[in-house]
């Protein structure tokens, strides 16, 4: 599957209530877990960045399920300090459905992340008391596997669930729309949350001139994401969402024309409901 990335000029247009750190609003008790289903869909726009028109959208989907479990608690060295954490896991499973229309996971279509995470930096909003922005997730240390490959140590402190995890980007607001059904047998009632998020790049494309020439660099071009999400949140689900729906578009542009130029290029759509949770959570590492 192709991971999106890009960096650099945020633009947001938000207001009202608050923000939290992606997946993670709030921490049930140890042992409880959520599984998040729905489908990833990623259409790849046939040459309209090149003015072509004779080429074909091209759409694939999967079936993706997402477990968010807490499976241990420990008190580690944090800020200066020994502070309770949490064992926080991540299970992500993308796949083509089997017979039963469940998703079986290929030789990487598995993704597991486990982190160490403290409690206190919970904070279920989008500054902390000092008015840093929570853009990700505090971390003492954690690991990753991806299909059979072997456990890699995260680095860095911070966990950032975008675009590994999830395409709920780092949203600095959200607007409330009210209380609504989320579509979720664990909730009867949401607070429904919406965001949006741009992101401008700059970059170049390889292109042969001629059949059987080597790549050349081509003039610059600009790109943007345009990430917008609809979310419910929750304190009957644990870790405090019932589900989300996001659309990210992707468009390109040659550098120095208007912004009017851009024309989009791919558009990715995922949609996630937690159907089932419980008070049994089993680590899947050691």
């Amino acid at each position: 599957m192709r991971r999106l990335f890009a960096a650099g000029v945020l633009t947001c247009w938000m207001a009202l209530t608050a923000s939290a750190q992606g997946l993670v609003w709030s921490l049930p008790a140890d042992g409880s877990w959520v599984l998040f289903q729905g489908e990833y869909t990623q259409t790849d726009i046939g040459g309209r960045a090149e003015n072509e028109t004779n080429k074909k959208d091209v759409e694939t989907t999967w079936n993706r399920e997402l477990t968010i479990k807490s499976v241990g608690v420990e008190q580690a060295e944090y800020e200066g300090e020994t502070t309770t954490c949490r064992w926080i896991e991540f299970v992500l499973i993308d796949a083509k459905p089997d017979q039963d229309g469940r998703p079986v996971p290929g030789p990487a279509g598995k993704v597991i992340y486990k982190v160490l995470v403290p409690e206190k930096a919970v904070l279920g909003k989008s500054h902390d008391e000092r008015g840093v922005f929570n853009e990700y997730l505090p971390i003492v240390r954690g690991v990753r596997k991806v299909g059979n490959l072997a456990e890699t140590p995260l680095d860095g402190g911070v966990l950032q669930f975008y675009p590994a995890l999830t395409l709920l980007m780092p949203y600095r607001e959200y607007q409330s729309a009210g209380n609504e059904n989320p579509d979720s047998p664990l909730a009867d009632s949401a607070e429904k949350l919406t965001a949006e998020l741009s992101i401008e790049s700059r970059g170049v494309r390889l292109k042969a001139q001629e059949p059987g020439d080597a790549p050349v660099l081509q003039i610059p071009y600009s790109t943007r994401v345009e990430n917008k999400a609809t979310l419910w949140r929750t304190d009957s689900v644990p870790f405090g969402l019932a589900g989300w729906d996001v659309t990210q578009s992707r468009s390109r542009k040659g550098t120095n024309a208007p912004r009017s130029d851009f024309v989009e290029t791919s558009r990715v759509v995922s949609k996630m409901v937690a159907r089932d949770s419980g008070t049994d959570a089993q680590s899947e590492l050691p």
